[in-house]
């Protein structure tokens, strides 16, 4: 992609998160996600208790921001072909267990849509993704 077609490419915020070897796991999406997308920008990570409870691993999390000309129907595919070469399987045969979850969260250009905001119910998606959107948090959990 040429500067030119990375200016006007739409910007994506996505969620990460791993509770398998997730520290390698999530260096290893954030390398395909810079191979496969444009000026790619990332949060810090943080630890959260995974959803199901009881004695399933925590998840490492993280936040990111990606350029790409495509529709968000073919981001997701794109996105879910990263999960695949990283060891995702779905559907899970192994409830609880993540070697690597990428979400789309938005499209922020041009016009901003939430694609999953009630994925920011979450406290460390929105800390995460804050971090790199800020002001913009408010609008897609339709708050604003």
């Amino acid at each position: 992609m040429s500067a030119a077609e990375t200016e006007s490419a739409n910007r994506y915020l996505l969620f990460l998160g791993s509770n398998q070897d997730p520290e390698r796991k999530l260096d290893l999406a954030n390398a395909g996600l810079r191979r496969a997308f444009a000026g790619l920008q990332l949060s810090s990570r943080q630890a959260s208790p995974a959803r199901e409870g009881g004695d399933v691993a925590d998840y490492i999390n993280q936040a990111a921001l990606i350029r790409s000309d495509l529709d968000p129907a073919a981001l997701k595919q794109r996105l879910r072909a990263v999960e695949k070469v990283l060891g995702r399987v779905r559907p899970n045969p192994n409830p609880g267990e993540c070697p690597i979850d990428i979400d789309l969260i938005a499209r922020l250009d041009p016009k901003t849509v939430a694609i999953a905001p009630e994925d920011l119910e979450d406290p460390a998606a929105r800390a995460l993704c804050g971090e790199l959107i800020g002001d913009l948090l408010p609008v897609l959990r339709g708050l604003a």
